[in-house]
């Protein structure tokens, strides 16, 4: 009524079934919606499947600081880097949708003066990926950092020799990066 402009964002990228009150909310979005913004080219196929035909633009929510992600010498005192060791790294949600169970069973199969250093925001790691660990055999090469503010990144992936994320797609989850 008031012929204002709008426009929505979404992450989704899987097409599930929404039920009707949140199918009906989406169409009514969709219909006054002028335009969408998406995360990824993901959430654009699954809005196309849902039925929307108007302009979509991609912004990606993340950039990268490329100041602060630099390749830069590892701190010297952090007690994880060892000489001897190749360090393989993750960084995100320690979960089973994440891959980390994979990662666990790829580095068991590995040279064993390979370490993996998991790193994450999280504020401690269940005690089932922990289980997992051990069960891999593994536990002794691996090193789980908590609580990480993203600013503190830059440090953890210069300690890192490669990046790994492993990430599986399952019925109720992509990954969308």
């Amino acid at each position: 009524l008031l012929r204002i402009k709008m426009t929505f964002f979404t992450w989704e990228n899987i097409n599930l079934p929404l039920g009707a009150v949140r199918s009906s909310i989406e169409q009514l979005v969709f219909k006054m919606s002028n335009k969408a913004q998406s995360g990824s080219s993901g959430a654009v196929e699954r809005l196309r499947q849902r039925g929307y035909r108007k302009d979509v633009v991609i912004l990606p929510q993340f950039g990268v600081d490329t100041e602060a992600f630099k390749k830069e010498s590892p701190c010297k005192g952090d007690s994880f880097l060892l000489e001897d060791w190749f360090t393989v790294g993750f960084v995100g949600r320690p979960s089973l949708d994440k891959g980390i169970d994979t990662l666990f069973r790829a580095v068991k199969n590995l040279e064993p003066n390979i370490k993996l250093l998991i790193v994450t925001s999280s504020p401690s790691i269940s005690s089932e990926i922990v289980s997992l660990a051990k069960e891999s055999g593994i536990q002794d090469r691996v090193e789980f950092k908590t609580s990480i503010p993203h600013l503190q990144l830059p440090k953890y992936f210069n300690l890192m020799n490669v990046f790994v994320l492993p990430s599986r797609t399952t019925k109720t989850w992509k990954e969308q990066l």
